[in-house]
């Protein structure tokens, strides 16, 4: 049953170690910077992941777009 799961996924999201590089290059460009607020860092690193997907898997998957439109209205919430 989860491979059936694992197998439904990556049509949609992608391999999962594709989609891990692409992440990890992402992230390269803010795993330091101590300025980035928490929210900020986790809406950045949720947003990462979903590009990821959509660069590894179905660029077509409209919840990958709606998640991204989610986690950045979330942090532009937070903006002073």
């Amino acid at each position: 049953m989860i491979q059936e799961i694992l197998d439904e996924r990556e049509k949609t999201h992608g391999n999962f170690d594709d989609v891990s590089e692409v992440y990890k290059f992402l992230m390269t460009s803010i795993k330091d910077r101590p300025d980035i607020s928490p929210p900020a860092m986790l809406g950045l690193s949720m947003i990462f992941q979903k590009c990821a997907r959509i660069l590894s898997g179905d660029q077509h998957f409209a919840d990958h777009w709606a998640d991204i439109a989610g986690y950045a209205e979330l942090c532009r919430q937070r903006c002073r």
